[in-house]
């Protein structure tokens, strides 16, 4: 037999091994390790190199004529002598004391075994060949064909598919070459390249090259750790430590670093609920707060000039104010709101305010001069503000829509100067201007402008 006892799938590595690789079978969990099959392997190869050599040299001893001659049945000494070294090259190939044979500790086997090649009537062949096939098929059984944690569906398959075979008494070549031939089918390109090197080699040196190849590799995508790792592992391979060792000590490296991560991960989610925590509580506390304490009221003075009542605007209540006013403001305005305590009050101050307060940017070109206006801002529409003013930060408000499309382009002759006169001034203040020579340059500015916000 040409035995290799045949490797099983690979298993995915930890993460500091090569993307897509896993470990080779046979670990130290299973029933053999690989380098133990391998050596097995090895001891068959040797074991039947070496019987086919004892053989060709009888043949050919007794085919030349050196060889003595037949004495005839039924006790010839040619034949006796030829049955003799053939019996002895057996016994070497099945009972050789050889270490890291297959059958090294199956000590009844081999007991049984001698006692066949030590029969009275001389070792019958054909018993001893049916005892070792016997018991070979058994222990591949046991050995390569034991279903394992780690073996996935196909694996299962095939190896369940070999057992049959081997109940149904095909031959164990035979066997053999289906199991290897599905394990290569199962299995991805690269593994099934190093399954094939492996079964090609003949030294545990050339499996350390074929071991390095495959775990050791250097990758673009390498981070310093890997390559570190895999620099060291490298080392161990050189150093024959057997594969199932080395692998061993990377696997529990690899599960160390993981723990470690996690470890610190957990550490650093630990924080961050505390912090969580911390803060939903501080927020229920200021919540808490915030409930418990009564808002102040806002207030502010009645506008009625002499009436004594303060006016709540915190939202509360009902709150009656000056519309144009309110409105004014929100459209940049900074004459304020004005509120009072009751619409009388209200209606009392109307007219006085509303000169007062609501005088047309325009004074006496005004198209309602010497009259106040109507009034009538429209909020949705701004009629009563100028635009363009607004883009300057000034808040130019007409009486009313017509005030507007009268005065508008004069309006904005007069911004635009006012602006200029502005710009004049504070470069003037810049040079160190003196005082006086500002108000003469004011003066001169707004001799043509006379109107009350200006």
């Amino acid at each position: 037999y040409v035995l290799k006892l045949s490797l099983t799938c690979f298993r995915d590595l930890e993460l500091q091994m090569r993307p897509g690789h896993g470990s080779l079978p046979g670990t130290a969990a299973g029933p053999a390790t690989l380098d133990v099959k391998l050596l097995q392997g090895d001891r068959f190869r040797e074991s039947r190199d070496k019987l086919e050599t004892s053989l060709q040299s009888i043949e050919a001893f007794y085919a030349s004529p050196q060889a003595p001659r037949h004495a005839g049945p039924p006790d010839c000494g040619r034949c006796n002598t030829k049955k003799r070294r053939v019996a002895e090259a057996y016994y070497e190939y099945y009972l050789s004391d050889a270490s890291g044979r297959w059958d090294s500790n199956l000590l009844e086997y081999r007991d049984e075994m001698r006692r066949k090649f030590s029969q009275p009537e001389g070792p019958q062949l054909e018993e001893i060949h049916a005892l070792f096939q016997s018991t070979f098929r058994e222990y591949l059984k046991q050995i390569l064909l034991a279903p394992k944690a780690t073996d996935n569906s196909d694996i299962n398959s095939y190896k369940s598919m070999a057992a049959d075979l081997l109940e149904q008494g095909k031959a164990t070549n035979e066997v053999l070459e289906y199991y290897h031939t599905s394990q290569l089918n199962s299995c991805n390109p690269p593994t099934a390249s190093i399954i094939r090197a492996l079964n090609d080699s003949k030294t545990p040196r050339e499996r350390a090259q074929i071991y390095i190849s495959f775990y050791c590799t250097p990758s673009s995508t390498d981070t310093p750790q890997q390559k570190n790792i895999k620099q060291k592992y490298a080392r161990l391979f050189e150093q024959l430590i057997p594969h199932d060792d080395v692998l061993a000590a990377w696997h529990k490296e690899a599960a160390a670093s993981q723990e470690s991560k996690v470890a610190d991960l957990r550490g650093r989610l630990q924080e961050l609920q505390m912090g969580q925590s911390a803060h939903l509580k501080d927020k229920a506390r200021k919540a808490a707060n915030a409930q418990r304490r009564e808002p102040s009221p806002r207030v502010v003075s009645c506008q009625r000039e002499g009436c004594p009542l303060d006016v709540n605007i915190s939202g509360a209540e009902e709150i009656i104010e000056c519309a144009v006013c309110g409105w004014l403001e929100r459209n940049g305005g900074r004459q304020g709101r004005f509120y009072y305590c009751s619409f009388e009050h209200c209606e009392e101050d109307g007219e006085e305010h509303e000169n007062r307060e609501h005088q047309c940017c325009m004074g006496n070109r005004c198209t309602s001069y010497p009259e106040a206006g109507p009034n009538q801002a429209d909020g949705a529409q701004m009629c009563g503000l100028c635009p363009d003013c607004r883009d300057h930060d000034v808040v130019s408000y007409f009486c009313s829509a017509d005030c507007y499309r009268e005065n508008v382009v004069s309006n904005k002759y007069i911004v635009s100067r006012i602006q200029d006169m502005l710009m004049y001034l504070r470069l003037r203040i810049v040079t160190s201007f003196t005082i006086e020579g500002i108000f003469r340059t004011l003066a001169h500015h707004l001799i043509d402008f006379k109107q009350p916000w200006t």
